[in-house]
Formats: C-alpha cells, structure tokens, sequence
C-alpha cells in the first residue's frame, strides 16, 4: 500500500506484483475490480481505477487516515475501556449496514463474503466508517447452484459456509452479527481458542459463538474476578506431571456420594466419625493385651522346661 496523489486528491495505491500472478489470481483480481468499480455508496470505499505496467498492477482508492477498524478495537481492548455508547455503537451499526443493504440491493445482489472489523476503514475525524476489501466478493448464485464454501474469515464466517452447503446474502448477516458483537465487547471472536477449530466445532454443533461479555471488560470500574474470565488454577506438581487434573475441591463441590456439599457435616456424620474412633481404640487395645499374654505364657513355658 502506497500514498499518492489522484487529480488533487489523496488516494492509496494497492501494488500487485504482476510476476506472482497466476490464473486464479488473474481472476480473483478481475473479478474484484469489476465488482468495485460499479458500487458507489458513502459507506463503501470508492474505487478510483487500475494501472498496470509491466512489473506491477496498481489498483487505486480512497484514502482513510485512520486505519481500519480493527486497531482502533484493539487499543481500546488494551486500554480496558468501557462499554461504548449505546447510541454512537448504533449509529457506526446503522453506517455498515446501509452499505450491505447497499450491495445485497443490486440486481445481481453482491455477496462480500469477509466482512470482519479489519475491513472496515475509518475516515478522518473518525465519524465516518466504510466497507473495503472486495477481493472474495461475487454475484450471488442462482437458487440451486452452490459457491464457493469456506471462503472468507473463519471468525466471522457464517456456519453453512464452512459446512460446504447453499448459501446467499444471508451469509453477510451472520458476519455483521459477529462484527457487532466485536464493536460491543472490544474482542476477538473465538479469542480462547485457534483460529481452525472454534468455528468447526460451532458450525457443525450448531450452537451459537456469541457469549456474554465479561463485566471486567465492560465495566472496568468493577473488581478483576478470574471467574468471569475463565481462569483456572495451575494443577499441582503430581497432577501435572501425571497428565491427568486433580478432582475439584471445596465447600461448593458436591461428592458423587453425597448430595450434600462435602465441605459441611451434620451430627449424624460426627457420631459416625467418634463410633469409628472408639472402635480402633478397643482393637488396638486388644492387640496389645493378646501380645502381652501370648508373651507371659511363653515365658512361663520356658521356666517349666528348665
């Protein structure tokens, strides 16, 4: 990416290599101009032309100074920020999605297929927002014919993408779902876990990815709980070593004996802990008197033989 200068006007130059080309390439390329250069919308990025020369391709748009919005989530992320506004996170809401109504309303409709936080720009001053990247958009598909699956981010994919079955627009609703959850929470998607599995293992369970934010990321002010994040305590040496997790412990964790929390006792557990004392007291006492005549008879043997 390059900054350049258009009639007047501050631009950004995408260069391609033209010698790392080859013919998927050529065509995802093609198609992705052709798309672009025939949406105009506020909150669409504007595509300006392409160049070519023998080295390179050079594909032109507008400028956004403030990066994408991804960055900005991450440095509110690491400063622990509060929740957003309710009204300012609806209005940049209401901003991406009247550019999809935008692209979903064309005749073909366009599919954008990777809207995700890192391709959404920010104008300068920060109020404005804009979809970019079109580099996996296509025309949506006649009813009966299927597209291409797993196509796009996996955090942000819809589930019947990654299950390889007929998709449409809709897919674009899931993504902006997810997106918005990733506006409201400063988060990542599947954050505790790998890129590959999370998005597997819910698309094909079918159980939603979405989950309640944390209070100690939305409300700073709160006291740090390690319950609200998931946190586990290290396993002891022996366990560790063992491969296997020591059983859970405390006065909230009920035995698989007991219905009732092992940290608390009743009377008729205290009765049953004394019996079983008084009974190892007498065996033992018996034990040692069974010693001491069987060694008192012995020894009187032992005088009669002599």
């Amino acid at each position: 990416m390059h900054k350049c200068e258009l009639d007047g006007q501050t631009a950004v130059a995408k260069v391609i290599d033209s010698s790392k080309l080859n013919e998927e390439m050529t065509y995802l390329l093609t198609n992705e101009c052709t798309i672009w250069a025939r949406v105009a919308h506020p909150h669409i990025v504007s595509f300006f032309g392409m160049a070519s020369t023998p080295a390179a391709i050079l594909l032109v748009c507008e400028y956004f100074p403030c990066g994408g919005l991804n960055e900005r989530l991450e440095k509110l992320r690491k400063q622990r920020a509060p929740a957003p506004d309710a009204l300012d996170l609806i209005e940049q809401l209401q901003q991406i999605a009247t550019g999809m109504e935008y692209l979903h309303a064309l005749q073909p409709p366009v599919l954008h297929r990777d809207l995700k936080s890192a391709n959404v720009l920010i104008a300068e001053g920060g109020q404005r927002l804009a979809i970019a990247d079109f580099g996996l958009a296509r025309y949506q598909a006649n009813p009966g014919k299927k597209m291409t699956a797993e196509t796009g981010s996996y955090r942000w994919m819809a589930p019947e993408v990654i299950r390889h079955e007929e998709y449409d627009k809709r897919c674009d609703v899931y993504s902006f779902a997810i997106l918005a959850w990733e506006m409201l929470t400063y988060r990542v998607p599947f954050d505790n876990m790998s890129t590959f599995p999370a998005p597997f293992r819910d698309a094909l369970t079918l159980h939603s990815p979405l989950e309640t934010p944390p209070p100690c990321l939305t409300q700073p002010s709160l006291p740090f709980s390690p319950s609200q994040c998931r946190w586990r305590p290290p396993l002891p040496s022996r366990a560790r070593r063992s491969g296997r997790r020591s059983p859970p412990s405390g006065p909230n964790v009920r035995s698989p004996r007991c219905s009732r929390p092992a940290g608390i006792r009743t009377r008729r557990s205290g009765l049953r802990s004394r019996r079983s004392a008084r009974r190892s007291r007498r065996r033992s006492t018996c034990c040692s008197s069974r010693r001491r005549g069987t060694w008192r008879a012995a020894a009187a043997n032992r005088w009669r033989r002599m």
